[in-house]
């Protein structure tokens, strides 16, 4: 089992029980045995989203079993280029997808799979020689004069890491298998944009789902051609699907994009006919009232989906606000209040600097109108990915200092954009969050609609290094960092530390200060022209103070990587934790080859932790914050690293998030020096509603 990925054995090897009953090869499915259709379906089912999947009737995503095809359950449908198109003009993403693009796989004749060169149940210890085993057992032939030894690395070569910028990875083996590889098409749509099923489902299926797609696709680009195509093929076959509420759900989607809101809410209400019970049918129907104008109508719809589900957050939240410009604040704040007792009794706890659950968003903040019932330290997080994702600043969208101000129409858009991007999750994904606000923006504050020519945007050359011949465990990795920063009993022995510096911002340079003393308290001091930055860390609690702005807590996420920063021991804390540990494929950190270590926790985002291979010293730290909305990454980069009192520091941290980078350059640091537990008191600064913080670090 793979218990950090949630994988178990039977997501490849089908239902135990037969198997445990009768434990021997012919109980259990065996991959590597089955007609290649279905073998390949056991790994497509993780590894090829595509643009799309579109279930069959009655069929959901858990009923498919290894032994049968996907199309049994779901079809995948993916991009085609138009015709008379060159191969690569596009950015094809899925390893699945580059593999068949491969000359290998096309002269295999269905032989060669994921399978042939990946074994899922033990990673090779030496990648470069298993992987380059794989590869002879075909190109047994004489190499040419200029080519490599049999002993060089040939998916160092042939199979180069890139960057993902579009994918689940830090970094993405390159699976087109290329004989001089190329650098990565740019990315984007096709121009034509017509898609295709991976293989096609049962042909009485195949014009229904293929509509049911086009308009997935429309929805998820912003595209009326795909939408308009889909709608066609689901009226030629209606008659055909009369009882199939995801025929009827996808036209009257697409009718309610084309703002023909009766015909959308006859098809949403004939949904509803088959489906009483869903929240999300009924929401459905009152967008369709709303759209109208019946705002009566829209509100008693909305009343049923969130009795039939009160997290059901693109109900909750439009009845939340719908009654408050209906002048009902009491109703507003009980749903409110039913809400985060809902979100309380189902959630996962988060640590947080008391025992008792986090308020939610709209009782801590100023005019929320759609994630105002989340709990209140998820809201930050949640503006952080949304600057991320469009590469803006707050201001963008908020008056500066008057954050509950409306005045600002990209506010108003932003708003209807998470409405549309919930709805899409919640409608087409089970609730499952696939589409974010970086699916389409890509850091842009406007999604391009236009694919970029290959002269743009082009990927720089991919920083690749060969993976060394033994590669150590987590656990070996972990001893090798905490000796060389100096040991267990040197960094036992420290329990304090005060260090001063500069850091370095958007072209500007200012005086830093800090103050770490054991267990978990920490003050972080930046002193501005304007005033001191403050940030301090004091157990279970921490405070952020900006000048002109009001005192706010740290919390959620942010609150888990202040205690990690503050812990003077954390080398020694890694295992305890993070429960599990992984290796990844070692990576290139300012040219230098890592280690890379995966720590997971339940719950929580992983963490990524780079270890130097030669001096075996973490260089590099990837971390994430959890929204609703999405995961907003921070990467810090160590270096400089010097002796102090027999332990290792780095006097050097770059911190990048998306959009923003700051050094740290430290001048002078002292150990166990002595510190009065008053400087990591809140002065009787009180938070306040209404303003988003940074954090110093």
């Amino acid at each position: 089992m793979f218990p950090d990925a949630a994988i178990s054995c039977e997501r490849c090897h089908g239902p135990s029980g037969r198997h445990l009953a009768d434990p021997k090869a012919g109980t259990i499915v065996n991959p590597a045995k089955l007609e290649p259709g279905a073998r390949d379906s056991i790994c497509e089912q993780c590894h090829l989203m595509g643009v799309t999947r579109v279930l069959n009737p009655g069929r959901e995503f858990r009923d498919f079993q290894p032994g049968q095809r996907l199309e049994n359950t779901f079809t995948t449908y993916h991009d085609v280029l138009p015709p008379d198109a060159p191969p690569g003009t596009f950015k094809v993403i899925s390893h699945v997808e580059q593999l068949a693009l491969s000359q290998c796989a096309r002269s295999s004749q269905g032989r060669l799979w994921c399978g042939t060169c990946h074994d899922p149940h033990f990673p090779p210890t030496q990648p470069v020689e298993y992987y380059r085993s794989r590869c002879l057992t075909c190109h047994t032939t004489k190499f040419p004069a200029a080519h490599p030894g049999t002993d060089s690395n040939c998916i160092g070569c042939h199979m180069p890491r890139r960057d993902a910028q579009d994918g689940g990875h830090s970094a993405f083996t390159d699976h087109r298998i290329q004989r001089r590889p190329q650098q990565s098409p740019p990315g984007g749509s096709p121009p034509g944009g017509e898609i295709a099923p991976w293989r096609e489902p049962a042909p009485d299926l195949q014009k229904r789902s293929l509509g049911i797609a086009y308009i997935s696709a429309g929805l998820q680009r912003r595209s009326a051609t795909s939408l308009v195509q889909g709608y066609r093929l689901l009226t030629e076959v209606q008659q055909e699907f009369s009882t199939d509420p995801e025929v009827f759900t996808s036209i009257g989607t697409a009718l309610l994009i084309g703002t023909q809101p009766s015909e959308a809410e006859f098809a949403f209400e004939r949904v509803l006919s088959l489906r009483p019970n869903s929240a999300v049918a009924e929401t459905n129907v009152a967008a369709a009232h709303q759209q109208a104008g019946d705002i009566d109508g829209t509100i008693t719809h909305l009343e049923r989906a969130v009795a039939l589900d009160p997290l059901h957050l693109p109900a909750t939240t439009a009845l939340i606000d719908l009654y408050r410009q209906q002048g009902n604040p009491a109703k507003a704040n009980d749903l409110a209040e039913k809400v985060r007792s809902a979100q309380n009794q189902h959630s996962p706890s988060q640590p947080q600097s008391a025992s008792t659950p986090p308020k939610i968003a709209e009782e801590v903040f100023k005019n929320l109108k759609v994630l105002n019932s989340i709990p209140s330290d998820e809201l930050i997080p949640s503006m952080r990915f949304i600057s991320s994702s469009l590469g803006v600043q707050c201001t963008f969208c908020h008056v500066a200092d008057h954050f509950d101000d409306d005045s600002k129409k990209p506010k108003q858009t932003a708003r209807s954009m998470m409405r549309m991007m919930f709805a899409i999750n919640q409608t087409h994904f089970d609730g499952t969050r696939e589409v974010t606000c970086y699916s389409c923006h890509r850091g842009a504050p406007r999604p391009s609609d236009v694919p970029a020519l290959a002269a743009e945007n082009a990927p720089g050359k991919a920083d690749t290094v060969a993976s060394p011949p033994n590669q150590p465990t987590p656990d070996q990795i972990i001893d090798n960092y905490v000796r060389a920063i100096g040991g267990a009993a040197a960094l036992e022995k420290i329990t304090t530390r005060v260090g001063t510096g500069t850091m370095q911002f958007d072209g500007k340079s200012f005086p830093v200060e800090f103050f770490d003393k054991t267990p978990n308290k920490e003050l972080f001091i930046q002193h501005t022209p304007a005033g001191d930055n403050i940030s301090v860390l004091n157990g279970n609690s921490g405070w952020i103070k900006v000048p002109h702005h009001p005192t706010r807590d740290i919390t959620g996420s942010d609150l888990d990587a202040a205690r990690a920063d503050a812990d003077l021991q954390f080398a020694l804390h890694i295992r305890e934790t993070f429960p599990e540990l992984r290796l990844e494929y070692p990576e290139a950190v300012e040219g230098h080859e890592a280690y890379v270590v995966v720590g997971t926790r339940e719950g929580q985002p992983s963490w990524k932790f780079f270890f130097d291979v030669q001096s075996g010293l973490l260089v590099r730290l990837v971390r994430y914050a959890d929204s609703p909305l999405g995961l907003d990454p921070t990467q810090i980069d160590y270096g400089d690293y010097r002796a102090v009192a027999g332990v290792q520091i780095p006097f050097t941290r770059t911190i990048a998030r998306v959009g923003s980078r700051s050094t740290i350059q430290l001048d002078a640091i002292q150990q166990n020096v002595p510190i009065d537990d008053d400087r990591f008191m809140n002065r009787g600064a009180q938070p306040e509603k209404g303003t988003p913080a940074t954090s110093a670090r």
